[in-house]
């Protein structure tokens, strides 16, 4: 087992440390003693919002200056790479590319953050790291999966040691999507869960995944091993919501049964719903080629008004019902449980938090900002 002398005095590097996940990591290493050194892509904009801190640095993650990229690594044990581009998938692969060549060059341990979606997620069952890959053919699942190939091959070649960090439902202070937003549609509108069945939520609290990154860094090199991190036991959808619901004073999910949930979410049903919702299908306008030069010729002041509402996140508009999609649905009603013995057996990762009691500093942080 590691102990806080193993960080002590040594240097490690982040990306994605403005993130949730590699925003706590970034403290923990600092409390245990760690210099840190944070690659991100806009260096001034990092130190305005960082905390001043004689033991982190700020260096430009520029993916077309390897031997800046390089340079900026210096002697840092491990690189945890957090970071994920929603928006531009090519960034993502280029990204990992020119880290994967940083790090072979500097002989630093390569310590990747993926996600269980990596894996074709069955209805029932145990789900572990022989588990087959996923087969959507495309989106975040995909990109997740083929990023995770591009460090096992490099791994496997022999240029680097590495290790994937496959997280499961990660809620938490700070967490977008499975505690802000959660929080979001049970406090303006409704959240609709099924109420034939009570399929499984593997969550775990960030603090545990903080915990085998940390045990990550400071391991045995590897060649490209991989640890599904939950949480000691599942919860059910219908407790993690409810426990969100309680955080912040909602009245809690409204419950249907599934038929009732998928019939409106046909391809026809929500077609019909989006042209009658003037809401929806003015947003849909207004989004377009068309819309946006009309937007551009209206006055400045209700272009301001008008971005701002297109801007707001639906999980804030008043009376909305948040359906699950019938991808969502099939999630929603699936008992599959996450196995983490390898990471157990190797890592010596032991979650320290059930779920009520990472609900006490989530419902704490979500009492702040939404209450």
């Amino acid at each position: 087992m590691v102990s806080q002398n193993d960080y002590r005095g040594k240097t490690y590097a982040v990306t994605g440390s403005t993130g949730f996940i590699g925003n706590r990591l970034v403290d923990r290493l600092v409390e245990n003693g760690a210099q840190v050194v944070c690659l991100v892509r806009d260096v001034e904009r990092a130190k305005r919002n960082a905390s001043p801190s004689g033991q982190i640095t700020f260096a430009a993650l520029d993916i077309h200056d390897p031997a800046g990229l390089r340079a900026a690594l210096g002697q840092a044990e491990a690189l945890v790479h957090c970071a994920y581009d929603w928006n531009d998938e090519a960034w993502n692969a280029t990204a990992l590319d020119s880290l994967i060549a940083a790090v072979a060059d500097r002989r630093t341990k390569l310590v990747h953050v993926s996600s269980f979606v990596v894996y074709d997620l069955p209805a029932s069952g145990r789900v572990s790291e022989e588990t087959p890959p996923t087969r959507e053919p495309a989106g975040y699942c995909q990109v997740k999966h083929q990023l995770e190939r591009k460090v096992i091959d490099a791994a496997e070649r022999g240029s680097i040691s590495a290790v994937i960090i496959q997280p499961t439902i990660v809620y938490g202070p700070r967490a977008r999507t499975w505690t802000d937003e959660p929080a979001m549609m049970l406090s303006y509108g409704s959240l609709v869960l099924p109420s034939d069945a009570e399929g499984l939520c593997n969550a775990v609290y960030v603090d545990d995944v903080v915990d085998a990154l940390m045990l990550a860094v400071a391991g045995e090199p590897a060649r490209g091993e991989r640890f599904l991190i939950s949480g000691e036991t599942p919860v059910t959808w219908r407790r993690f919501y409810e426990g969100m619901a309680a955080a912040v004073g909602a009245a809690g999910p409204v419950y249907e049964p599934s038929a009732t949930i998928a019939a409106r979410n046909g391809r026809k049903s929500k077609l019909i719903r989006e042209l009658t919702d003037p809401g929806l299908l003015l947003r849909r306008v207004l989004r377009n080629k068309i819309g946006r030069t009309i937007l551009s010729l209206a006055p400045g002041s209700v272009r301001k008004i008008v971005t701002s509402w297109l801007d707001s996140p639906l999980e804030r508009r008043r009376g909305h019902r948040h359906d699950p999609s019938l991808s969502h649905l099939a999630s929603l009603r699936a008992t599959y449980v996450i196995a983490c013995d390898h990471a157990r057996t190797r890592l010596g990762y032991r979650p320290r938090y059930t779920f009520e009691q990472g609900m006490v500093p989530t419902a704490a942080y979500l009492k702040r900002t939404f209450v």
